[in-house]
């Protein structure tokens, strides 16, 4: 049996093979577990250099105030930056299956770009330390194109923290293709919340520029009029996460849904409103911040001139997925056009559809824009888990047992047979 796991900065997706969408979601953070030992067997344990205890997941953010935890994340814009922590959250997921890893294969999604040495090391420790059967470690985007039954098209995952655009020629990954931009549902949440913040301050009854949310225990640390990053404590962040999810969306025409905004007529709202972390309670026809957040997929420089964002030339997503395109041969180029896949978090927001295919009709060639059978924009119902979709179908094939490394491959070739064997 096989397990799969998609990689994420915000979350690990895990299910058996075969299953249409992840059955299991981990938070992708960590603390090391409190030790309770004596003088004795604190020795011990440093002779033998036992593996560290991690609490995992949501647990950890649980506890991380009642037992002074550190939380940690090992996984960063993608990226597997600490072995041994993403060692634990793997373990986590085999034992929550109650699958021994002897017994048993993993099929491991990482973010593309991902540098050999990181594979050779994953590989490394899937043998030698998790002592798996068999592994196999695959581009997401690659994944996800798969999810989509698709050789051909160019793949755009919008991630936690980062964005990828990807083209996909002949089943594989066409690597000079790849483009990326830091931005993410991690800077909508955050660029939310900062907006938020400076409509409480502009509100405010007594004039004055003070917030009580700035004053909340729930925000380290929240600014008014400057332009610093607003940094949010766990609990502040899952509320303007909640937020985000359930009421934020893509704007046709950003200038016209703020103007109705200030037109609010609170006795024809029929939409309800929303909780904020100091328990206010603002409704949602007249908050227009909700459309203006996720406007940073279009536009990163606003986090630039307002937030601190560093990018050199940031860049909007149908900019950064026009640019892969344009990174590949003239001659593949009318089949990716009609495989462009857009998928992530991020992309289930209402109005993406729309947004994205009129912003990419205006900076496509001509000749591939004015006919509509020349372009296809795919935004799935499982978008959300393409990737692992991929994952997911790839390994339930028979085929599969034919691509993996196993166990007695690793033996003779060692790590480097995950740049032999895998994509």
């Amino acid at each position: 049996s096989a397990l799969v796991v998609d990689n994420g900065s915000f979350c690990i997706k895990a299910g058996r093979a075969g299953e249409k969408k992840p059955s299991y979601f981990l938070r992708s953070v960590l603390a090391e577990a409190p030790k309770k030992e004596n003088g004795e067997e604190k020795v011990q344990r440093k002779k033998k250099k036992k593996k560290k205890r991690y609490i995992c997941g949501h647990r950890a953010i649980v506890e991380e105030s009642e037992l002074k935890l550190e939380v940690q994340s090992p996984v960063r814009r993608g990226l597997v930056e600490d072995l041994e922590q993403a060692e634990a959250l793997w373990a986590h997921c085999f034992k929550h299956y109650e699958m021994r890893p002897q017994e048993s294969s993993i099929m491991l999604g990482l973010r593309p770009l991902t540098p050999k040495v990181n594979k050779q090391k994953i590989a490394q420790l899937l043998f030698e330390s998790l002592g798996v059967a068999g592994a196999y470690v695959s581009d997401q985007c690659l994944l996800a194109m798969y999810s989509l039954g698709r050789m051909d098209g160019v793949v755009m995952d919008i991630g936690h923290e980062t964005t990828f655009a990807t083209a996909i020629i002949n089943g594989q990954s066409y690597v000079p293709s790849c483009v990326r931009t830091d931005v993410g549902g991690d800077h909508i949440t955050r660029y939310l919340a900062s907006l938020l913040l400076n409509k409480k301050i502009q509100t405010s009854k007594s004039g004055k520029s003070k917030s009580k949310m700035a004053e909340s225990k729930e925000v380290v640390s929240a600014n008014s009029q400057k332009s610093k990053p607003t940094r949010l404590s766990l609990g502040a962040k899952h509320i303007f996460d909640s937020i985000k999810e359930k009421h934020c969306y893509i704007a046709d025409n950003l200038g016209l849904e703020m103007k109705k905004a200030t037109l609010y007529d609170a006795s024809r709202d029929t939409r309800g409103s929303f909780i904020l972390p100091d328990g206010r309670s603002l409704p949602i026809g007249a908050t227009s911040e909700l459309c203006q957040a996720p406007e940073i997929l279009f536009k990163p420089s606003l986090l630039m001139d307002d937030h601190g964002y560093t990018d050199d030339s940031p860049e909007g997503i149908s900019r950064l997925l026009q640019n892969s395109i344009e990174r590949c041969e003239s001659a593949v180029r009318p089949e990716l056009y009609k495989g462009m896949l857009v998928c992530g978090g991020p992309a289930m927001l209402p109005g993406m559809q729309r947004r994205l295919q009129r912003e990419m009709i205006a900076v496509m060639p001509s000749s591939t824009s004015t006919s509509s059978s020349k372009y296809r924009l795919h935004l799935p119902p499982h978008r959300r888990y393409s990737s692992f979709l991929g994952a997911s179908i790839l390994a339930s094939l028979p085929l599969f047992g034919q691509i993996k490394m196993r166990r007695s491959e690793y033996a003779e070739c060692g790590p480097s047979l995950v740049d032999r064997k895998c994509c």
